[in-house]
């Protein structure tokens, strides 16, 4: 009884071919397909991208947004390095900020006094530390404009310093230095 239920060696073969056969069919089916883009996909992404440009471009375009925020980079760095040769030095330095005028404008300076009298030198430099702000943008801070560190790098008191732009769309940033702990964010 049990030599009737097998099937035969050809007939198994023939039936793993069919069926075999009938996939590969399926899949190249299904390969040829969907291997394109319907014209309203291409159709949206075109004008997904135009109005991308249309935004993005005006933005792009100006240089003064990019230089006004490497500006108020600097001047954070600056005041950090301000703090840090404090430390190193263990003497009092001050950051100081004034209108840039003259024919060499700065706007941050960094001294061993409040008066300025003596300059930090730049180690990048070797000159005078100062840092001009790049045009249309302007650094301020609120009377009198200095920021000491004492020789634990420890700030006078809390500084808000205000980096503007004029530049059309440009935002207004800030660095901050915190009063006890002379953070600067």
């Amino acid at each position: 009884m049990r030599l009737s239920r097998v099937p035969s060696s050809f007939e198994e073969s023939a039936a793993r071919c069919a069926v075999a056969t009938c996939r590969r069919r399926r899949a190249a089916q299904s390969l040829s397909l969907g291997a394109g883009f319907t014209a309203v996909e291409l159709v949206v992404v075109i004008i997904i991208l135009g109005v991308l440009s249309a935004v993005a471009l005006p933005r792009l375009v100006g240089r003064t947004a990019f230089e006004s925020r490497a500006f108020a980079d600097q001047v954070a760095s600056a005041v950090r390095f301000a703090q840090r040769t404090a430390i190193a030095m263990r003497r009092p330095i001050s950051v100081v900020v004034t209108t840039p005028t003259g024919p060499q404008p700065c706007a941050l300076r960094i001294c061993s006094s409040s008066s300025c009298n003596q300059q930090v030198v730049d180690p990048a430099t070797s000159q005078n530390f100062c840092l001009r702000p790049p045009a249309l943008v302007a650094l301020t801070a609120p009377a009198p404009g200095v920021l000491s560190f004492d020789t634990r790098g420890r700030p006078g008191s809390a500084l808000t310093l205000t980096v503007t732009s004029t530049a059309p769309g440009d935002v207004t940033r800030t660095v901050r230095v915190e009063a006890e702990s002379g953070y600067v964010r």
